[in-house]
């Protein structure tokens, strides 16, 4: 039953994210700009990886992913950590 919660808290937490981040993206200005700036240079690294040899090519997406993955469980557990502090701030001033 506990693995149950576990799993249902998780899905929300991720859940909750993806919307977050869709929202941020939408109306953060610096993100806006970053964004803007990565996409900028997408075309170029991607010209950039057709000029590369496969397993080279291999080796750089393996890395970007797991990049972009590691920095997705921080992000969760982050939010999941604010959370659970939020919930002990609540209840140290007995507002639950």
């Amino acid at each position: 039953m506990n693995q149950f919660y576990t799993e249902s808290f998780n899905k929300l937490i991720y859940d909750i994210l993806d919307l977050k981040i869709k929202e941020v993206s939408l109306y953060n200005k610096e993100i806006k700009d970053q964004n803007f700036k990565i996409n900028n240079f997408e075309k170029k690294f991607n010209n950039l990886l057709s000029k590369l040899p496969k397993d080279d090519v291999s080796i750089i997406d393996n890395y970007l992913t797991m990049n972009n993955d590691l920095n997705s469980i921080m992000l969760s557990e982050i939010y999941k950590s604010g959370f659970y502090d939020c919930v002990k701030l609540l209840k140290h001033i007995n507002i639950i």
